[in-house]
């Protein structure tokens, strides 16, 4: 019995390590992210069972999700980022920037992914090149994140 106490511990376990703390804090902060743009998009919805299944089915999802993660949070003494604004009726520009920068992001795995598969070189080059100009506007959008505030850098780790 003593073993699967330890497999399937009743709570969480005592301690994480800062590369834990991070990826709670940056899922939480992409979630935050979703549940605006959510909220903003169900603005714009006509279709009254899609309106439906994003305010009961997604937004329900993403708030338990949010509530899991603030609970370890809370239970592991990790500063929490910037909570997302109550009420989204339309697009502000520090999420607007949050969608680039999210859409750069994923385009810079994707470019990745496309070097990665291709043997022949010149499909390989074009992704080379796209990877290599997708970096530098990547550059420029931390750059200008930054003087605005929109990077959300993850506080230093102290779990006491």
């Amino acid at each position: 019995m003593k073993i699967l106490e330890n497999i399937f511990p009743e709570k969480y376990e005592s301690d994480i390590h800062a590369g834990e703390a991070y990826i709670i804090w940056t899922q939480i902060q992409a979630w935050y992210d979703v549940l605006e743009l959510i909220n903003i998009m169900i603005n714009y919805i006509n279709d009254t069972d899609l309106k439906l299944f994003f305010e009961h089915g997604v937004v329900k999802l993403i708030k338990n999700n949010i509530n899991k993660l603030e609970e370890l949070m809370k239970h592991f003494h990790i500063e929490f980022p910037s909570r997302p604004v109550k009420d989204v009726n339309t697009f502000r520009d520090e999420i607007i920037f949050r969608i680039i920068f999210d859409i750069s992001q994923s385009s810079l795995l994707f470019h990745s992914k496309a070097i990665n598969i291709c043997s022949n070189d010149s499909l390989r080059n074009l992704f080379m090149n796209f990877l290599n100009e997708e970096m530098h506007a990547y550059d420029n959008l931390i750059k200008y994140g930054k003087v605005k505030k929109w990077v959300h850098n993850p506080p230093i780790y102290n779990k006491n």
